[in-house]
């Protein structure tokens, strides 16, 4: 099998929205893994979207809004790879 898997350069997915496009939200770098969370992702860019708190489950794992958030990857929130939407 050959091809390219969509990821992130720190391996975690993004999501956020987008620096161009009031109103647009983008969820991308979800890799091999993106099937397995899309239910996660979806209630997480949810709350993103519409400025709610994240998911109280989602919270009680440790999530936190900068884990998904698009600047970490400009050097601004450092490494994200224990995130916890990830096993």
């Amino acid at each position: 099998m050959t091809g390219t898997v969509p990821v992130s350069s720190d391996h975690s997915l993004v999501a956020g929205p987008d620096a161009e496009l009031e109103g647009f939200y983008r969820v991308a770098g979800q890799g091999g893994y993106g099937i397995r969370i899309s239910p996660a992702v979806a209630r997480t860019l949810a709350a993103l979207a519409t400025g709610g708190d994240l998911p109280g489950d989602l919270l009680a794992l440790g999530l936190k809004r900068s884990d998904v958030d698009p600047a970490r990857l400009q050097g601004g929130l450092g490494d994200s790879r224990e995130n916890p939407l990830i096993e």
